[in-house]
């Protein structure tokens, strides 16, 4: 629950992202082998930017923000999910949250 983009967000949203990833990874692989990539994307994208109230310099930090958890789904999942649920979230952790704080 919650957001990524909270100056209170914790690893464990992150690790609560990718066990939620993790228990749907098989509509996930379908939906990243289809054509529907960018669909989910754009879908995303509006459901992050629907406050037409942010200011444009966090509008790209959720836009870059997106981009970079659906690229680091896309790449753990077809890469057979070698690294843990902890470690993948520390990783997001560590390069998406610190930068979005500033």
């Amino acid at each position: 629950t919650g957001s990524p983009f909270r100056e209170t967000t914790t690893k464990d949203w992150f690790i609560n992202f990718f066990n939620l990833t993790y228990e749907k990874r098989e509509v996930l692989t379908l939906i990243i082998d289809s054509d529907f990539l960018d669909d989910y994307i754009n879908l995303v994208n509006k459901i992050v930017l629907h406050n037409d109230t942010i200011p444009m310099e966090k509008k790209y930090q959720r836009l870059i923000l997106v981009g970079g958890i659906v690229n680091v789904v896309k790449y753990w999942l077809k890469n057979g999910i070698k690294e843990s649920i902890d470690e993948i979230a520390k990783y997001c952790f560590k390069n998406f949250v610190v930068w979005t704080q500033d």
